[in-house]
């Protein structure tokens, strides 16, 4: 995975923490997270809006789901905080090699901007809106 080579700002600690079994046979999915060793201003969801600006649309998500009766927040998984991020690339088959490299420069062009956003990054409209829907029941 290109994305596994990618490195924090020091050039040597990985950027990106893969959480998916790799090329083993499973499902033609990469899940990840960036690497919470870097204690970076910046999570996968905000890697999700900068991912949009290049027409890329990686699924970012927040490690926690809201009870449908109890309107509480519970962990999605037992080995992570509910409040961790992760984001996931679903590799179609249409993917070609051009569409590969693009994404790829893509991801690169978007840490960047993080990285020069910084701490400045929270105060973009999407960080202060309220996505909770607590009038909806499943």
């Amino acid at each position: 995975l290109i994305i596994s080579g990618m490195k924090g700002e020091d050039g040597v600690t990985p950027l990106f923490e893969i959480l998916d079994d790799g090329d083993k046979g499973c499902l033609p999915v990469v899940s990840a997270m960036l690497n919470p060793d870097l204690h970076l201003p910046f999570d996968d969801v905000d890697l999700q809006y900068a991912l949009v600006q290049g027409h890329w649309y990686v699924s970012g998500y927040v490690m926690a789901f809201e009870h449908p009766t109890q309107n509480t927040q519970l962990a999605l998984f037992l080995d992570q905080v509910s409040s961790k991020t992760m984001f996931r690339i679903v590799v179609k088959s249409n993917l070609t090699l051009r569409l590969a490299e693009h994404l790829v420069g893509t991801f690169h062009g978007a840490i960047k901007y993080l990285f020069e956003h910084g701490e400045g990054y929270s105060h973009f409209p999407h960080k202060q809106v309220n996505l909770r829907r607590s009038n909806y029941v499943c």
